[in-house]
């Protein structure tokens, strides 16, 4: 869907966006009862101005959603779910914010703890800081899941972050920040930051494909393989998959085992040059080892 009159704007796009932002902080100025009788009748402008106001008033402060600016970060998140603070601010704010509470709900669900008791936490450092230097020294992976749980694991390919690709996906500029900030994160191997960026992104604009991919990739890197398959899986049904994104699904299809979904990519796949060759060898496998298993 597309703007039903975009000569209510002026033609440079960073003229329109400072209007628009203008009008969601209340500014009256010349332009502000046409703006407003525009988007009573566009559904365009509506939903892009209701993403405006959400950013707007995190950011202000003032009344509506003040979830985007006050998120705490992932660490504070594991603390309270691990029983380490009870901090009562961030528990009024985890009671309103849905974003969180499913990040403390899905913390509490798993088996493995997520912030070391305080006394430990220094040991637990010294030991990070050497598998850090270590890590440095070794080609970004995709995370293997638990042996057994795919046939495939051994066929997961890296995913290199093609930052166009993403910031396509995100397709507005005021959200952009965000993700550029989610991006550098995951290219310096901090996922839990990049979580906490593309979930910014997402309080926002909660159906946005490029925000949904990049907390995929953020899980992802976690170690929450299904988790991350899920969400990328829920970008796609918001809108018809990119390359990239078609590959991203690819990699977590093969580490889950999710054969329909392995099909569907590989043939989505050979449709673009730069993953089609590729896409067809892993194809091959896939089913010649499907049909190894049948025979057995």
């Amino acid at each position: 869907m597309e703007c039903t009159d975009p000569a209510v704007y002026p033609p440079d796009p960073e003229v329109r966006e400072e209007w628009l932002w203008r009008h969601s902080l209340g500014e009256e100025f010349p332009a502000t009862e046409a703006i407003r009788a525009h988007q009573r009748s566009c559904a365009v402008c509506r939903s892009e101005m209701d993403q405006i106001g959400r950013v707007a008033g995190a950011l202000k402060g003032g009344p509506g959603p003040r979830i985007l600016a006050v998120c705490p970060p992932p660490e504070r998140l594991s603390e309270y779910a691990a029983g380490i603070s009870s901090d009562p601010r961030l528990a009024r704010h985890i009671g309103v914010c849905p974003l969180c509470r499913d990040e403390v709900a899905w913390l509490r669900s798993t088996s493995e703890p997520r912030v070391l008791p305080f006394p430990s936490r220094r040991a637990w450092l010294l030991g990070a800081v050497a598998a850090a230097a270590l890590l440095a020294l070794v080609p970004t992976v995709l995370h293997q899941p638990e042996p057994g749980l795919s046939l495939f694991t051994d066929l997961v390919q890296p995913i290199a972050l093609e930052r166009k690709a993403i910031l396509d996906d995100v397709r507005n500029p005021i959200l952009n920040p965000f993700a550029e900030a989610a991006l550098s994160a995951l290219e310096q191997g901090n996922a839990m930051a990049a979580e906490s960026e593309a979930q910014r992104l997402l309080a926002a604009a909660p159906d946005n494909p490029g925000g949904l991919t990049l907390l995929g990739l953020a899980r992802q890197k976690r170690g929450d393989i299904q988790g991350a398959y899920r969400i990328v899986l829920r970008a796609e049904e918001v809108r018809p998959a990119s390359e990239f994104r078609c590959w991203v699904l690819l990699q977590l299809a093969l580490a889950t085992g999710d054969v329909e979904s392995i099909r569907r990519e590989c043939r989505h796949l050979q449709f673009h040059e730069t993953h089609r060759e590729r896409a067809i060898e892993l194809m091959e496998e896939v089913e010649e080892r499907l049909a190894g298993r049948a025979r057995v």
